[in-house]
């Protein structure tokens, strides 16, 4: 089997997915660069290369989070950043779920529901 051989920005996002992965799931503390590197089938120097620490590892993998975070709230058009923002936000994420048949919709669970209904009691 030949192995393509992948860019430096492509093996640098690659190197992000399996890091974030990994500190969601085990934090920051207890994840290994030499464990991210495993994952992401490149050599732990290479992740080195492109990440000088763990920590600028982390803060690259938090950046990326909050673009995309960012990118989504632009999407579905969520700017105020207050209390009531905050609850305006969750009302419109809630009322798109509740548009999905609960007992069909395994991806979302009950206390997405719960939360719904409490919405809907908060004053705007």
């Amino acid at each position: 089997m030949i192995r393509r051989r992948i860019s430096g920005p492509e093996r640098k996002a690659l190197i992000l997915d399996h890091a974030r992965h990994a500190f969601a799931k085990f934090g920051f503390e207890a994840t290994r660069t030499q464990d991210i590197a495993r994952a992401a089938q490149v050599s732990e120097a290479l992740v080195y290369r492109h990440f000088p620490t763990k920590q600028a590892l982390y803060r690259a993998v938090l950046r990326r989070a909050i673009r995309e975070q960012n990118a989504n709230h632009d999407i579905i058009g969520l700017k105020e950043i207050t209390a009531r923002g905050l609850i305006t936000n969750l009302r419109v994420y809630l009322k798109s779920l509740s548009g999905m048949d609960q007992r069909k919709s395994r991806k979302v669970s009950g206390c997405c529901w719960q939360a719904w209904r409490a919405m809907a009691a908060l004053p705007v």
